[in-house]
């Protein structure tokens, strides 16, 4: 079975997925973000694939290590999703809130307005008090008929 690294670099912890195929396998925190360190886990894990979500300055000798060991790719606004992102700057969105949303769409294909609402959550706490991206966001849910309000209401009840 293929295996696949995920790293998520958040702001306050640094973690590996390891995946056989589609099955989660291992959650591992990792330490730190040196160069060992990651070859330390393909040496164990042997990925053929790995991805990398990452929300802080990471150390980027990483990158290189990570796609001259495995098909690499980092998550960012250019990559290719399913979802459309109603801001005028999309690269301000963290690359976790899209790996979560394309998640979201992946596991509930059959349920876009969930997986749309889910953006929205996600959305909203990034640009909550941002008045030019809400406007964005407003008119975006308009356009799909969505309304603002059950939106706002649904993430304040979760």
């Amino acid at each position: 079975m293929p295996t696949t690294l995920c790293f998520d670099f958040g702001n306050t912890r640094k973690k590996c997925a390891v995946f056989d195929n589609t099955t989660l396998k291992e959650v591992i925190t990792i330490d730190n973000d040196s160069p060992e360190t990651i070859q330390s886990l393909i040496d164990q894990h042997h990925p053929s694939k790995s991805i990398l979500s990452s929300v802080i300055d990471h150390n980027l000798a990483i990158e290189e290590v990570l796609a001259s060991k495995t098909k690499f790719h980092k998550l960012s606004h250019l990559s290719k999703i399913p979802i459309t992102t109603p801001v005028s700057r999309p690269q301000t969105i963290g690359a976790d809130r899209l790996a979560l949303s394309a998640a979201a769409i992946h596991l509930y294909p059959q349920k876009n307005n969930y997986a749309q609402i889910v953006f929205v959550i996600l959305f909203t706490a990034r640009f909550g008090g941002c008045p030019k991206e809400t406007d964005n966001l407003r008119r975006y849910l308009q356009e799909r008929n969505f309304s603002w309000r059950k939106c706002k209401s649904r993430f304040r009840s979760t």
